[in-house]
């Protein structure tokens, strides 16, 4: 797992040839951030991913974590503060069977936590299990955007 934010975005577009992309919508979301922009309900399309930004109250400790097989997964605050949970997938225990359709597994067990503040991101490598939308320890409604880039398959 990677966390930075967004001011050091450049030091990762070698990553993935769609991250300098992801990364110029987040701050023109970022910028417009406490206006609230309305983003299309399906999200923004670009090369086969899109992102979906999402308003929401943070809840409390991390029931399930999920990992993917076939996708980067990147979430940026762009208001408010988030806790999200982290683990590699190999130290947790599957919940479910892995949902191909969906590149998704569901897993338990002991995880690491991070706090993200607006212009924060995570870009998170199949393997690396996470658990979004955590309380950062004061509450409150969160504005966030992520992205699932398929790396695998491609």
């Amino acid at each position: 797992m990677i966390t930075d934010n967004i001011k050091n975005s450049a030091r990762y577009f070698g990553l993935h040839k769609d991250l300098q992309t992801v990364f110029e919508i987040f701050r023109e979301l970022l910028d417009a951030a406490p206006n609230r922009i309305e983003v299309e309900k399906n999200g923004i399309r670009c090369n086969g991913w899109r992102a979906v930004c999402s308003d929401f109250e943070t809840d409390g400790s991390p029931k399930v974590l999920e990992a993917h097989e076939n996708d980067i997964d990147v979430h940026m605050v762009l208001h408010g503060e988030e806790g999200m949970a982290f683990e590699q997938a190999e130290n947790l225990e599957p919940i479910c069977e892995y949902n191909p359709e969906k590149d998704y597994i569901l897993l338990k067990g002991a995880s690491n936590k991070v706090i993200l503040r607006p212009g924060d991101f995570v870009i998170l490598y199949p393997g690396e299990a996470h658990r979004a939308a955590l309380d950062a320890g004061n509450g409150g409604e969160v504005f966030r955007c992520n992205v699932r880039i398929r790396i695998k398959g491609e």
